[in-house]
Protein backbone atom coordinates (compact mmCIF):
# COMPACT_ATOMS: atom_id res chain seq x y z
CA UNK A 1 0.00 0.00 0.00
CA UNK A 2 1.70 3.59 -0.84
CA UNK A 3 1.98 5.81 1.65
CA UNK A 4 1.00 9.57 2.13
CA UNK A 5 3.86 11.62 3.71
CA UNK A 6 3.92 15.65 3.50
CA UNK A 7 7.67 17.19 3.31
CA UNK A 8 9.14 20.01 2.94
CA UNK A 9 11.93 19.36 0.26
CA UNK A 10 15.76 20.21 1.87
CA UNK A 11 16.27 22.77 -0.61
CA UNK A 12 12.95 24.97 0.51
CA UNK A 13 12.99 24.28 4.38
CA UNK A 14 14.43 27.22 6.54
CA UNK A 15 17.89 26.06 7.25
CA UNK A 16 18.50 28.63 10.34
CA UNK A 17 15.01 28.56 11.61
CA UNK A 18 15.71 27.07 15.66
CA UNK A 19 12.42 25.04 15.05
CA UNK A 20 11.90 22.03 13.18
CA UNK A 21 10.78 21.84 9.89
CA UNK A 22 7.52 20.50 8.65
CA UNK A 23 8.34 17.14 7.35
CA UNK A 24 6.08 14.24 8.82
CA UNK A 25 3.84 11.67 7.75
CA UNK A 26 0.26 12.98 8.66
CA UNK A 27 -1.16 9.92 8.21
CA UNK A 28 -0.10 6.01 7.81
CA UNK A 29 -1.92 4.62 5.14
CA UNK A 30 -2.42 1.68 6.29
CA UNK A 31 -4.75 2.38 8.59
CA UNK A 32 -6.40 4.91 6.22
CA UNK A 33 -6.51 2.08 3.33
CA UNK A 34 -7.20 -1.27 5.10
CA UNK A 35 -10.51 0.98 7.25
CA UNK A 36 -11.28 2.09 3.06
CA UNK A 37 -10.81 -1.73 2.10
CA UNK A 38 -13.28 -3.00 5.51
CA UNK A 39 -15.73 -0.79 4.14
CA UNK A 40 -15.88 -0.17 0.43
CA UNK A 41 -14.15 -2.99 -0.47
CA UNK A 42 -10.98 -2.96 -3.16
CA UNK A 43 -12.15 -2.01 -6.22
CA UNK A 44 -13.37 1.28 -4.85
CA UNK A 45 -10.39 1.57 -2.13
CA UNK A 46 -8.03 1.51 -5.21
CA UNK A 47 -10.01 4.04 -7.46
CA UNK A 48 -10.04 6.40 -3.87
CA UNK A 49 -6.18 6.05 -3.83
CA UNK A 50 -5.29 6.67 -7.32
CA UNK A 51 -7.81 9.62 -7.32
CA UNK A 52 -5.67 11.01 -4.85
CA UNK A 53 -2.79 10.44 -6.77
CA UNK A 54 -4.41 12.06 -9.41
CA UNK A 55 -5.34 15.27 -7.08
CA UNK A 56 -2.12 15.56 -5.51
CA UNK A 57 -0.73 15.68 -9.28
CA UNK A 58 -3.02 18.12 -10.01
CA UNK A 59 -1.94 20.10 -6.95
CA UNK A 60 1.77 20.48 -8.24
CA UNK A 61 0.54 23.10 -10.76
CA UNK A 62 -0.31 25.64 -8.01
CA UNK A 63 3.06 25.67 -6.77
CA UNK A 64 4.45 28.94 -7.04
CA UNK A 65 7.65 29.46 -9.22
CA UNK A 66 10.90 29.24 -7.54
CA UNK A 67 13.90 31.42 -8.17
CA UNK A 68 17.01 29.73 -8.50
CA UNK A 69 20.09 31.34 -6.42
CA UNK A 70 23.64 31.54 -8.58
CA UNK A 71 25.57 28.35 -8.81
CA UNK A 72 27.84 28.13 -6.10
CA UNK A 73 31.11 25.68 -6.37
CA UNK A 74 30.20 22.37 -5.76
CA UNK A 75 31.90 20.33 -2.94
CA UNK A 76 34.84 18.43 -3.61
CA UNK A 77 32.82 14.93 -2.65
CA UNK A 78 29.57 16.05 -4.50
CA UNK A 79 29.77 13.84 -7.38
CA UNK A 80 31.61 10.81 -5.76
CA UNK A 81 29.75 7.53 -6.17
CA UNK A 82 25.92 8.99 -6.79
CA UNK A 83 26.02 11.62 -4.29
CA UNK A 84 27.10 8.26 -1.39
CA UNK A 85 30.93 10.36 -1.26
CA UNK A 86 29.08 13.37 0.22
CA UNK A 87 27.23 11.50 2.64
CA UNK A 88 30.49 9.97 3.85
CA UNK A 89 32.79 12.83 3.94
CA UNK A 90 30.22 14.25 6.33
CA UNK A 91 30.84 14.37 10.40
CA UNK A 92 28.00 12.98 12.15
CA UNK A 93 25.76 12.27 8.81
CA UNK A 94 26.53 8.90 8.86
CA UNK A 95 26.15 7.94 12.09
CA UNK A 96 22.10 9.65 11.75
CA UNK A 97 21.57 7.70 8.80
CA UNK A 98 22.84 4.01 10.44
CA UNK A 99 20.38 4.67 13.19
CA UNK A 100 17.80 5.38 10.90
CA UNK A 101 18.24 2.13 9.12
CA UNK A 102 18.68 -0.09 11.52
CA UNK A 103 15.29 1.56 13.59
CA UNK A 104 13.18 1.62 10.19
CA UNK A 105 14.50 -2.17 9.76
CA UNK A 106 13.58 -3.14 13.12
CA UNK A 107 10.49 -1.62 12.84
CA UNK A 108 9.56 -3.13 9.37
CA UNK A 109 8.53 -7.20 10.97
CA UNK A 110 5.73 -5.15 12.48
CA UNK A 111 3.80 -4.37 9.48
CA UNK A 112 4.15 -8.03 8.35
CA UNK A 113 2.89 -9.48 11.94
CA UNK A 114 0.24 -7.09 12.80
CA UNK A 115 -2.69 -8.11 10.18
CA UNK A 116 -1.61 -11.61 11.59
CA UNK A 117 -1.63 -10.91 15.24
CA UNK A 118 -5.59 -9.01 14.25
CA UNK A 119 -6.47 -11.99 13.28
CA UNK A 120 -5.17 -14.62 15.28
CA UNK A 121 -4.66 -13.38 18.38
CA UNK A 122 -7.17 -10.30 18.79
CA UNK A 123 -9.65 -12.30 16.72
CA UNK A 124 -11.13 -9.03 14.65
CA UNK A 125 -11.36 -8.99 11.03
CA UNK A 126 -10.30 -6.40 8.87
CA UNK A 127 -12.01 -3.29 10.51
CA UNK A 128 -9.96 -4.37 14.06
CA UNK A 129 -6.72 -4.27 11.51
CA UNK A 130 -8.10 -0.26 10.50
CA UNK A 131 -8.50 0.39 13.93
CA UNK A 132 -5.25 -0.94 14.83
CA UNK A 133 -3.31 1.91 12.58
CA UNK A 134 -6.52 4.37 13.51
CA UNK A 135 -4.78 4.36 17.01
CA UNK A 136 -1.34 4.63 15.79
CA UNK A 137 -2.37 7.63 13.38
CA UNK A 138 -4.28 9.40 15.76
CA UNK A 139 -1.54 9.26 18.69
CA UNK A 140 1.01 10.29 15.46
CA UNK A 141 -1.15 13.03 14.96
CA UNK A 142 -0.80 14.07 18.72
CA UNK A 143 2.63 13.52 19.39
CA UNK A 144 3.43 15.99 16.29
CA UNK A 145 1.65 18.53 18.65
CA UNK A 146 4.62 18.21 20.85
CA UNK A 147 7.13 18.67 18.87
CA UNK A 148 7.95 22.15 19.52
CA UNK A 149 8.22 21.74 23.13
CA UNK A 150 10.45 18.81 22.34
CA UNK A 151 12.63 19.85 20.75
CA UNK A 152 13.17 22.82 23.16
CA UNK A 153 14.04 20.06 25.70
CA UNK A 154 15.77 17.43 24.63
CA UNK A 155 18.56 17.75 21.69
CA UNK A 156 18.29 15.86 18.29
CA UNK A 157 21.07 14.01 19.21
CA UNK A 158 19.43 12.43 22.48
CA UNK A 159 15.94 13.16 21.48
CA UNK A 160 16.10 10.35 18.17
CA UNK A 161 17.81 7.32 20.10
CA UNK A 162 15.43 8.11 22.82
CA UNK A 163 12.10 7.81 20.31
CA UNK A 164 13.87 4.50 19.10
CA UNK A 165 13.90 3.35 22.86
CA UNK A 166 10.36 4.44 23.73
CA UNK A 167 8.76 3.05 20.70
CA UNK A 168 10.58 -0.18 21.12
CA UNK A 169 9.02 -0.75 24.94
CA UNK A 170 5.55 0.21 24.14
CA UNK A 171 5.76 -2.39 21.10
CA UNK A 172 6.83 -5.40 23.71
CA UNK A 173 3.67 -5.58 25.57
CA UNK A 174 1.61 -6.30 22.14
CA UNK A 175 3.17 -9.61 23.40
CA UNK A 176 0.93 -10.04 26.23
CA UNK A 177 -2.41 -8.21 25.04
CA UNK A 178 -5.26 -10.49 23.98
CA UNK A 179 -8.17 -7.26 23.80
CA UNK A 180 -8.22 -4.77 20.75
CA UNK A 181 -8.80 -1.47 22.65
CA UNK A 182 -5.81 -2.03 24.96
CA UNK A 183 -3.70 -3.15 21.65
CA UNK A 184 -5.37 0.16 20.08
CA UNK A 185 -4.12 2.36 23.66
CA UNK A 186 -0.61 1.14 23.25
CA UNK A 187 -0.39 1.65 19.73
CA UNK A 188 -1.89 4.93 19.81
CA UNK A 189 0.75 5.88 22.29
CA UNK A 190 3.70 4.34 20.48
CA UNK A 191 2.75 6.48 17.40
CA UNK A 192 2.92 9.50 19.61
CA UNK A 193 6.41 8.91 20.51
CA UNK A 194 7.55 8.19 16.85
CA UNK A 195 5.97 10.96 15.46
CA UNK A 196 8.40 13.40 16.37
CA UNK A 197 11.01 11.60 14.61
CA UNK A 198 11.33 12.48 10.76
CA UNK A 199 10.98 16.18 11.19
CA UNK A 200 13.55 16.10 13.91
CA UNK A 201 15.84 14.42 12.19
CA UNK A 202 15.41 16.31 9.01
CA UNK A 203 15.96 19.69 10.62
CA UNK A 204 19.11 18.34 12.30
CA UNK A 205 20.22 16.86 9.33
CA UNK A 206 19.97 20.28 7.29
CA UNK A 207 21.64 21.88 10.00
CA UNK A 208 24.87 19.68 9.44
CA UNK A 209 25.02 19.32 5.71
CA UNK A 210 26.24 22.43 3.36
CA UNK A 211 23.61 23.67 1.04
CA UNK A 212 25.73 22.70 -2.35
CA UNK A 213 25.44 19.34 -1.29
CA UNK A 214 22.38 19.05 0.02
CA UNK A 215 20.88 17.80 -2.49
CA UNK A 216 23.19 14.82 -3.29
CA UNK A 217 23.49 13.81 1.04
CA UNK A 218 19.40 13.61 0.93
CA UNK A 219 19.23 11.93 -2.29
CA UNK A 220 21.96 9.48 -1.51
CA UNK A 221 20.50 8.58 2.37
CA UNK A 222 17.26 8.03 1.59
CA UNK A 223 18.01 5.70 -0.80
CA UNK A 224 19.33 3.86 1.52
CA UNK A 225 16.41 4.43 4.53
CA UNK A 226 13.77 4.20 2.47
CA UNK A 227 14.82 0.38 1.28
CA UNK A 228 15.01 -0.46 5.02
CA UNK A 229 11.32 -0.89 6.25
CA UNK A 230 9.98 -2.92 3.60
CA UNK A 231 13.42 -5.02 3.95
CA UNK A 232 12.34 -5.51 7.71
CA UNK A 233 9.16 -6.33 6.76
CA UNK A 234 10.52 -9.35 4.72
CA UNK A 235 12.68 -10.38 7.59
CA UNK A 236 9.58 -10.74 9.19
CA UNK A 237 7.82 -12.64 7.06
CA UNK A 238 10.37 -14.96 7.11
CA UNK A 239 9.89 -14.93 11.02
CA UNK A 240 6.12 -15.67 11.19
CA UNK A 241 7.11 -18.91 9.46
CA UNK A 242 8.23 -19.94 12.58
CA UNK A 243 6.93 -17.65 15.45
CA UNK A 244 4.19 -16.11 16.32
CA UNK A 245 2.76 -12.53 15.25
CA UNK A 246 3.00 -11.99 19.13
CA UNK A 247 6.66 -13.49 19.21
CA UNK A 248 7.71 -11.35 16.08
CA UNK A 249 6.09 -7.94 17.25
CA UNK A 250 7.81 -8.37 20.39
CA UNK A 251 11.78 -9.18 18.42
CA UNK A 252 10.87 -5.78 16.60
CA UNK A 253 10.37 -4.00 20.14
CA UNK A 254 13.40 -4.98 21.40
CA UNK A 255 15.36 -4.82 18.35
CA UNK A 256 13.71 -1.15 18.10
CA UNK A 257 14.97 -0.54 21.80
CA UNK A 258 18.44 -1.90 20.50
CA UNK A 259 18.72 0.19 18.08
CA UNK A 260 17.94 3.37 20.08
CA UNK A 261 20.21 1.96 22.92
CA UNK A 262 23.26 2.10 20.21
CA UNK A 263 22.50 5.45 19.04
CA UNK A 264 23.17 6.10 23.08
CA UNK A 265 26.23 5.36 23.14
CA UNK A 266 27.93 6.18 19.72
CA UNK A 267 30.85 8.06 20.09
CA UNK A 268 29.97 10.36 16.63
CA UNK A 269 26.23 10.45 18.53
CA UNK A 270 27.52 11.91 22.09
CA UNK A 271 30.17 13.56 20.32
CA UNK A 272 27.20 15.64 18.52
CA UNK A 273 25.12 16.25 22.00
CA UNK A 274 27.89 18.16 23.30
CA UNK A 275 28.12 20.79 19.98
CA UNK A 276 24.04 20.25 19.10
CA UNK A 277 22.15 23.78 18.31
Amino acid sequence: MCRTWWTTPPSIAPISSPRPVCNFRISPAQWQQVFAVARLRGPWALFIDAASFLLTGLLVLTLPTITREPRVAQHAAANRWLGFGALFSLRYVPALTLLSLVFFFSYGPLEAALPVYSVQTLHANADGYGLLWTGFGAGAFAGVLTLTKLSRRWRPSIALPMIAVLWGALLCPLFFIRQLPLAMLFLGVAGASWAPYTPMETTLLQRLVPAEIRGQVFGARHSLVVAAAPLGAAFGGVLLQYLSAPRVIAISGLACILAGLGGLVSPSLRQLQRRSP
